[in-house]
């Protein structure tokens, strides 16, 4: 059996990505486990959620990234740098919105090359303090985060105040 070697290479997004990592939100959006269930990847929150992503990569081209690997998509990230925060704060700061890596990907050092490029350019810009939140159930991506030198911050809480649940 040969073995190839994976290439990759991360990039900005270019609209012409925007139908590709769509169908990865649409699986992060789908996975209970990476997003609980508190939004759904219905046709109309598809329609937002591109909206939004054009809106950021109209503001910054370098706010989303993807990672290419031996030619085809296969990772994104999506992050913030928050210097139009309106309160004053100790640190500039940024916020990691998403990161997905295709399943068959995955474990292959993709996610950290996305993770360590938007660091490299979020420290590029001034960022020093990055936040992002993650699923207490997706213990892969804390893993991740914590050699990344991520560290417990804050527990973020949850309650339904009905017997509804979608």
């Amino acid at each position: 059996m040969e073995v190839f070697a994976l290439r990759v290479h991360i990039r900005p997004f270019d609209p012409e990505d925007l139908e590709q990592i769509t169908r990865f939100w649409k699986e992060v959006w789908s996975d209970p486990v990476v997003a609980g269930d508190f939004c759904f990847p219905t046709e109309e929150n598809v329609a937002r959620w591109q909206r939004y992503i054009m809106k950021v990569h109209e503001n910054d081209k370098n706010q989303i990234l993807v990672a290419e690997a031996n030619g085809e998509l296969v990772g994104y990230i999506f992050f913030l740098n928050r210097a139009d925060f309106p309160l004053e704060t100790r640190y500039a700061w940024a916020f990691v919105n998403e990161l997905y890596v295709r399943p068959a990907y995955r474990r292959k050092g993709i996610a950290t090359e996305l993770m360590k490029e938007a660091l490299d350019h979020l420290k590029s810009i001034g960022v020093a303090h990055v936040r992002l939140n993650v699923m207490i159930s997706n213990r892969a991506a804390i893993e991740l985060y914590r050699k990344l030198g991520f560290r417990d911050y804050s527990l973020r809480m949850q309650a339904h105040l009905t017997d509804e649940t979608t």
